[in-house]
């Protein structure tokens, strides 16, 4: 969350900082064949797509009784991404790559490390679901929330969609949205069992 807020006071109206410039100038001149493989980023992982992902993963998880699992990946992209939009992006106005808008953070970065995050909570060893899945399965859904945030935050860069430092920012907003609500959830799921517990009759 500080990487967050330090960038959005660096980029506060400021088209282009030294790390975009260097950075562009790196990733900007792509061979064809990788730019042909990151064109069709923006449209397969658009934020719609993500939020849907995130919502039929919550509802695997629901039904194969992890409870917790399931409101936490439902709940963190919407969550982090209409911060990112109704807040953060009228509050820093930072001016987009090219033509008129506001782009830190990227929302499409937001949403995408967000679902990310989540799942990648949710998959580890000792995580909800990840107890109960087989070494296969967890790393490859592991991978999949490493990759494909890594695969869009690549386009938007290659094609201009996106300074590097908004990815970096909707990443930040992204991992603090997915910590604050797995803390809150944890927290009610306490309570919840603590209440049980109490209004039990005693024997």
């Amino acid at each position: 969350m500080l990487v967050g807020a330090l960038l959005a006071w660096v980029v506060h109206e400021d088209r282009a900082t030294q790390l975009d410039l260097f950075v562009d100038d790196l990733l900007v001149p792509t061979p064809a064949l990788i730019a042909d493989l990151l064109s069709p980023a923006t449209e397969l992982v658009g934020p719609l797509r993500v939020l849907a992902a995130g919502v039929t993963f919550s509802v695997l998880c629901l039904v194969t009784g992890h409870r917790r699992a399931g409101i936490l990946v439902a709940v963190v992209p919407p969550a982090a991404l209409l911060f990112t939009e109704l807040v953060l992006k009228p509050f820093v106005d930072r001016p987009p790559v090219a033509g008129q808008g506001d782009a830190y953070p990227s929302g499409h970065a937001t949403a995408v490390f967000a679902l990310g995050f989540a799942v990648s909570l949710v998959l580890r060893r000792r995580g909800a679901l990840g107890r109960s899945l087989g070494s296969a399965i967890r790393m490859s859904g592991l991978g999949a929330a490493f990759l494909v945030p890594v695969y869009l935050s690549f386009a938007l860069v290659v094609f201009r969609h996106h300074y590097v430092t908004d990815v970096i920012g909707g990443m930040a907003v992204a991992m603090a949205a997915t910590l604050m609500v797995a803390l809150a959830t944890d927290q009610l799921a306490d309570r919840v069992i603590e209440r049980r517990v109490t209004s039990k009759p005693a024997a």
